[in-house]
């Protein structure tokens, strides 16, 4: 089953009920893939969105501005193949819609989780569910599972010979440990 981690807002479930939580799977974004621009503007990721929609523009007015025969010449040239006519510029162009939907699909749960963190959304934790109403049914509930961080300290000094850790620190007693004095 995916992963989804929970987000809850509280002025939003006040105002809104059935707006107070979000669930963001863990991985890849098919919806992101397919549909770059048009998903970050959907949910309201701005700056990727802005970047991907000017690339994808800028790709289809250079492919209508380049005069008829130099695309294939051109993009041979940028490719280091001379009189190159074995790529229409139009496959160049099916590569870099290719390219910016797999980056998009790659880092858009993360946009979309920082977007929620920006916007007032807390993190409640994961639950593993088969969609994102079933997570959000679990956070209700109270079933969702937390995230332990671990401590950075015990793992490094796991790795390390004894005579490379530190030296443990004697506590100096509370006067209050001491047994009473006669």
């Amino acid at each position: 089953m995916p992963k989804f981690h929970v987000y809850h807002h509280p002025v939003l479930e006040f105002r809104y009920p059935p707006f107070g939580f979000s669930a963001v799977k863990e991985g890849f974004s098919w919806p992101a893939f397919g549909f770059s621009w048009i998903w970050a503007f959907v949910k309201k990721v701005w700056a990727p969105g802005v970047l991907f929609l000017s690339l994808q523009l800028g790709s289809v007015l250079a492919l209508e501005i380049l005069p008829a025969g130099t695309g294939p010449r051109l993009i041979g040239w940028l490719a280091g193949w001379p009189f190159s006519s074995a790529w229409p510029p139009f496959s160049l162009f099916s590569l870099l819609g290719l390219g910016i939907g797999i980056f998009a699909g790659l880092k858009g749960n993360a946009w979309l989780e920082e977007h929620l963190g920006r916007s007032g959304y807390r993190y409640m934790g994961f639950a593993h569910a088969a969609n994102a109403e079933a997570a959000v049914a679990l956070a209700e509930a109270g079933k969702l599972h937390q995230e332990e961080e671990p401590d950075e300290q015990e793992d490094l000094e796991a790795f390390l010979p004894d005579y490379a850790r530190r030296p443990r620190r004697r506590r100096r007693p509370d006067p209050s440990d001491l047994p009473p004095s006669i």
